[in-house]
């Protein structure tokens, strides 16, 4: 068996352990703000790195250096002493201490850190499963009650390899010549955003702009609201008029959480020939639960896992893609009168359970001799809608792009250079930076949206070493349609207060994890 590291901090050595296994579980528990770090590197091939109290970067080779032992992708010791290891093979690094300032620079947009139980607060030691979590959160008011973040980014962006652009719509902006938004990282996470920009249209009287799932966008000019929506509890409409942030939510079935439930929407006949269905909706916190009931039975692997993710792509994560297909998405049906039967006109399915997302479907031709009738089928106890509503499609338009001008950190009061795709800005818990843009002509209105470009690394918790669990989490990829069933009593119990202890677990400035240095 192979070598690993255990920090003896009363006499300062490195003392061996007669195994990695065991190393690798010790090094999971170090996570105390008196203990000196670690650093471990998992690499792209599989090996892994391990140094102790010993190690620096090579800012002109960007490389770690320092002595340390080196485990082939079996975990067999290879080498001990000094080694030098380029930063560009790393898939992934772990810590149990938050880098410093030329460390984050250099190796913090692959960084996991160990977060010990001390750290995560009374509601996310109540229920880990439960702690806030999120990519970047934007507010046109810095201000703003957290519960009404006008935005949130990339968020199933968990991995370097999966980081994507993803746009929001925000309120309408008044006519001004500058614009500021506050972003923010409220959770125990690394974010790494490469970039974040504005995609705009000069506002029309009678008419605005809306995007799709594919983030196309088009220009709409009638809105109708529902005269009938019904679920299975009955009249549900008073919910869906406005986009007020009073949703219309179920819990999920009592027998699985994957149980389906159907709600029905009539308009009023519509004679415009291309229609859509604007819907506001986000999702409630049953895939935040399952995600981090995932994390937790990686346990001290939880690294890892997310090692080999990263370096082998899709061949590993499709594994849990069935899980991802059992649950769906919003499934929208308009009933053809003419043919007596629903037609499929596509699907919703942003993931995020914290900004409302809105975006339109266009519909399929159908004939209506008497109302619209719209079908959505969706997991129950999944999704929460705020509002819906029939809208008129004119034409497919492009956004003007307005890159930011300038970035500065709210805490510090200090400029931030402008993150690149080479040089991405990283934040830590309790960071908020506000990005500042120029609009192209002062006296217009516009419609927005906000494009964020990045992912985000979730922090380990020690907690975690205490659940390992492999037998569920192939359960979880290989057979999720039992998993689910299974998993429904633990969840119910739960469930009604996951929202609370979710809002309630977030880090604020006040927490703020990061300082520049």
């Amino acid at each position: 068996m192979v070598l690993g590291v255990f920090l003896m901090l009363s006499c300062q050595k490195i003392i061996f352990r007669s195994s990695y296994e065991k190393s690798n579980s010790f090094l999971n528990r170090t996570q105390n703000p008196t203990e000196k770090e670690f650093l471990k590197a998992h690499l792209k091939n599989g090996e892994v790195y391990i140094w102790g109290l010993d190690w620096s970067i090579d800012e002109k080779k960007n490389a770690i250096i320092g002595k340390g032992y080196q485990y082939n992708a079996y975990r067999k010791l290879i080498k001990e002493g000094d080694l030098e290891l380029p930063i560009s093979e790393v898939a992934i690094f772990e810590t149990n201490q938050v880098l410093d300032e030329a460390e984050s620079s250099r190796m913090g947009a692959l960084t996991v850190l160990g977060v010990a139980d001390w750290a995560l607060g009374v509601f996310c030691l109540i229920n880990p499963k439960a702690c806030f979590g999120s990519c970047p959160t934007f507010y046109l008011n810095p201000n703003s009650n957290y519960h009404y973040a006008d935005a949130e980014g990339f968020s199933s962006a968990t991995l370097p390899r999966l980081a994507y652009a993803d746009a929001d719509a925000l309120p309408q902006l008044p006519a001004q010549s500058n614009f500021e938004i506050n972003m923010r990282n409220e959770a125990m996470e690394t974010h790494v955003i490469k970039g974040v920009r504005l995609k705009v249209f000069p506002k029309e009287e009678g008419k605005t702009v809306l995007q799709t799932s594919d983030q196309r966008f088009y220009s709409i000019s009638n809105a109708f609201q529902p005269v009938k929506a019904t679920g299975f509890e009955g009249n549900i409409l008073p919910a869906l008029l406005k986009e007020d942030h009073f949703e219309r939510f179920s819990l999920a079935h009592s027998s699985s959480m994957q149980h389906q439930e159907t709600v029905e929407l009539e308009f009023e006949k519509s004679e415009i020939n291309r229609l859509g269905l604007q819907l506001s909706f986000r999702q409630t916190l049953m895939t935040t639960y399952l995600f981090y009931s995932a994390l937790d039975d990686m346990g001290e692997d939880f690294a890892e896992y997310y090692a080999k993710m990263e370096s082998t792509g899709e061949s590993f994560m499709q594994h849990f893609s069935p899980m991802k297909k059992l649950l769906g998405g919003i499934q929208v049906e308009v009933f053809d009168e003419s043919k007596k039967q629903w037609i499929s006109a596509g699907n919703f399915g942003e993931i995020g359970p914290i900004a409302i997302e809105k975006q339109m479907i266009e519909l399929p031709q159908f004939s209506s001799k008497n109302r619209v009738k719209i079908r959505l089928k969706m997991n129950q106890g999944l999704w929460r809608i705020d509002a819906a509503k029939l809208v008129g499609i004119d034409k497919e338009v492009q956004p003007i792009v307005v890159e930011p001008s300038g970035m500065y950190d709210r805490i510090t009061k200090k400029n931030v250079p402008l993150p690149t795709s080479e040089k991405p800005l990283v934040t830590f818990p309790g960071r908020q930076v506000q990005w500042k843009f120029s609009l192209p002509s002062p006296g217009n209105e516009w419609v927005a949206f906000l494009e964020s470009e990045g992912y985000y690394l979730e922090w380990s918790r020690s907690s975690w070493t205490k659940d390992k669990n492999m037998g569920r989490l192939m359960s979880m990829g290989l057979t999720p349609k039992s998993f689910l069933k299974k998993e429904i009593k633990a969840y119910k119990k739960f469930e009604e207060t996951m929202e609370r202890e979710f809002w309630d677990s977030r880090f604020t400035s006040k927490d703020l994890v990061y300082e520049n240095r």
